[in-house]
């Protein structure tokens, strides 16, 4: 047989491998480059939809943070009204007559002294506090089968409307301070519903 014509087949054998090989490795790289393509589509759309639940969480929870800080600021507002409201109430008890004064403080007297403290009377509105105020405190322990042996200690307290009673053991305040705070839980809810109409505490 001719050996030309043997190289010749030889040569286009390898001609064509080499071409379907080339081909191979063309098809290869286009379908890494398709899926590379489709990897990074995923991945950017995965980033992108965890992008979005992300700010739409943050948005959220932010959201949420900005009401709690209303709501607060709102609660704090409403104390400070409420803290007010029972000041302004301190006040007028403040100015109460002499007359009036005296019947609260010796309802006072009467509900908690035993009947042989010294008292001392507050600063505040003390032109209630007289020798017939101190007779008529006593008289009115002695009906209901207490001691009537309050007196006059002949000082002063500071800053409060009233009288604080002393023993050696104990200290009892019969003050308007006392009993503003003694019925200041009491009443909050009504001072509220009064401020507050349409959205109490």
């Amino acid at each position: 047989m001719d050996t030309q014509a043997i190289l010749d087949i030889i040569g286009r054998d390898a001609q064509e491998a080499a071409q379907r090989a080339l081909l191979e490795a063309q098809d290869r790289v286009l379908t890494i480059q398709e899926q590379s393509d489709m990897l990074t589509a995923q991945l950017k759309d995965d980033t992108q939809k965890r992008a979005a639940r992300e700010a739409v969480q943050l948005a959220d929870r932010m959201g949420r943070l900005a009401e709690l800080e209303f709501r607060k600021d709102q609660l704090t507002a409403k104390r400070r009204l409420i803290d007010r409201s029972f000041s302004m109430a301190l006040d007028k008890l403040h100015h109460l007559s002499p007359e009036k004064t005296a019947d609260i403080i010796l309802s006072l007297i009467q509900s908690n002294a035993s009947g042989d403290e010294m008292m001392l009377v507050g600063s505040i509105n003390s032109s209630f506090f007289t020798a017939e105020f101190v007779q008529r405190a006593n008289d009115s322990l002695i009906k209901l089968g207490k001691p009537g042996r309050l007196t006059d200690s002949g000082q002063k307290v500071g800053n409060v409307s009233g009288l604080v009673l002393k023993t050696p053991q104990s200290e009892l305040h019969c003050t308007m301070e006392a009993l503003l705070n003694d019925k200041r839980e009491a009443l909050e809810p009504a001072v509220a519903a009064v401020l507050f109409p349409d959205n109490t505490l």
